[in-house]
């Protein structure tokens, strides 16, 4: 029995490019280049011989494994059945949606290749997995990016389940991207654990026992029972949490199934106290209210998608999320360095399955763009006190003959000294002198009132260049109010002593 069940799950040869086969129909199709195997198969690409959908070198992904394995005439029935081109048609129109995650149903067929018989299985090629993607992300995802690809498996489990199917392999890598960065459309594959689960019993099987990827397996397959709708949903909230965190509670001991086992009961028996040791306290009610929902279905009912989707709209993303991990554990994300090979491969091997596993090619999305701080906005000063300063500048010129005029004044004042003078009395002043000499004294005042500011600067060194005699006009901008009135008043005591002295000299 052992030997048999090892001659089951063997490797298929590796087959030369350029090699054709042919289905049933009569379709020939052409292999290609090998990308990627697992244990039980190897995956080419290839195209179809006198086909416009599918004649592109590299359109089509071959699934090759030999005659005798298992998981592949699996995933063909699963194709044949549920997953052909007309009925992923009807469902997206009964649904009015626009996309359904999931490959259409290509070829497949037996051959013969140096005297080995061999299955295949051809399905539309694919870009990068959505755990490439992960890895060059620094292992975790933004809940932008998450909820995206969430949304879309939960559509791709179900339409599943409206054909009675569960897939019971759930993962990053089970995820293909349909373009190399393009997260929007994505595509669930790997059909070799999917069962028909309508009439399901709830009766565990110890030789089932942690059936699945052991990272993200449900408790259902845990204790041995075959894969439920239920469990489809459970390890969907699973990959949800480790996307965002980059981690699992039971990742230390991945080693013991048992002891795996026990971890994720123990999860589930105080979910916000442990969810929230993983995520911001915004997305806690989010995940406890998806698990609640898997954990409390019972086993053989179908799942209500209807409310999984309420669970999902009720998600707001916060502002930062986009720029950096939701996850608290992983505050120091954006700060970090690129991955090492060895840390990469690290993670690959986190997720493998302890029934089956696929090893693929990796493409490094190269190093993540750093986010730069925009610089602060230098300040500036005003237009209307920039329009003043230049008025004071082209004013300068006349600074050394304010200068003599200040010298010959009679006031007895030191020019460095600007004291406030006594307004009223040098009004009652002003309504002493005779009219003649009253209209004469404003006139003048009035000629020489814009270059009688310069006083302001009269003691300072001046300079010729431009710039240094817009600094020496500055120091008086703070307060110019003032000076204005005190430099007329100057002139106005001036022009007093003056006309008094006029008039002495003709009474004598």
């Amino acid at each position: 029995m052992p030997a048999s069940r090892k001659k089951a799950h063997q490797l298929a040869c590796v087959i030369v490019e350029k090699t054709i086969i042919t289905d049933t129909l009569k379709q020939r199709f052409v292999i290609e280049k090998e990308f990627a195997h697992g244990g039980f198969g190897r995956i080419y690409s290839g195209r179809q011989e006198d086909s416009k959908e599918y004649g592109k070198i590299g359109s089509l992904a071959i699934k090759i494994e030999p005659h005798a394995n298992g998981p592949l005439f699996t995933e063909i029935t699963v194709f044949q059945r549920i997953l052909t081109l007309q009925k992923l048609k009807d469902w997206i129109d009964k649904k009015k949606i626009s996309h359904i995650g999931l490959p259409p149903y290509v070829s497949s067929g037996l051959f013969t290749y140096n005297g080995e018989k061999l299955r295949f299985l051809i399905m539309p090629r694919y870009e990068k997995s959505l755990e490439t993607y992960r890895i060059a992300n620094n292992g975790v995802l933004d809940m932008h990016v998450t909820l995206t690809i969430a949304k879309q498996c939960v559509d791709c489990l179900s339409y599943m389940q409206d054909h009675d199917y569960v897939h019971g392999d759930l993962k990053a890598d089970n995820i293909l991207l349909a373009s190399k960065n393009e997260y929007s459309k994505c595509f669930l594959v790997d059909f070799g654990l999917a069962r028909l689960a309508k009439g399901n019993v709830d009766k565990p099987d110890k030789k089932r026992a942690h059936n699945g990827t052991l990272l993200f397996t449900s408790l259902d397959a845990h204790r041995g029972c075959a894969p439920s709708f239920r469990g489809d949903l459970e390890i969907l909230g699973y990959n949800i949490l480790y996307w965002l965190c980059g981690t699992l509670p039971w990742q230390k001991c991945l080693q013991k199934p048992e002891a795996v086992m026990m971890e994720k009961e123990k999860f589930s028996k105080e979910l916000d106290k442990n969810i929230k040791r993983l995520l911001q306290d915004e997305y806690v009610s989010f995940l406890s209210q998806l698990f609640k929902l898997a954990y409390e279905t019972p086993y053989v009912n179908k799942v209500d998608y209807g409310i999984v989707q309420l669970i999902f709209n009720q998600v707001k993303i916060l502002p930062s999320s986009s720029k950096s991990s939701n996850s608290l554990s992983t505050k120091g994300k954006e700060n970090s360095k690129k991955l090492t090979a060895g840390e990469k491969a690290n993670i690959r091997n986190i997720s493998s399955s302890t029934s089956h596993e696929h090893e693929g090619n990796t493409e490094d999305l190269g190093s993540i763009k750093s986010t730069h701080e925009s610089p602060a906005p230098k300040r500036r000063k005003s237009d209307r006190i920039v329009s003043q300063l230049l008025k004071k500048a082209s004013d300068s010129s006349r600074i050394k003959n304010e200068k003599s005029l200040e010298v010959d004044s009679s006031n007895g004042n030191n020019k460095k000294s600007i004291r406030q003078p006594d307004v009223a009395s040098h009004k009652k002043n002003f309504k002493k002198l005779e009219p003649k000499f009253r209209a004469g004294l404003k006139s003048t005042a009035k000629q020489n009132a814009s270059s009688s500011r310069a006083l302001l600067v009269s003691s300072k060194k001046i300079d010729d260049s431009s710039g240094k005699k817009l600094r020496n006009v500055i120091p008086g901008l703070h307060n110019m109010k003032n000076v204005r009135r005190s430099l007329t008043d100057r002139l106005i005591k001036k022009y007093i002593n003056v006309a008094n002295q006029t008039q002495r000299k003709q009474q004598i």
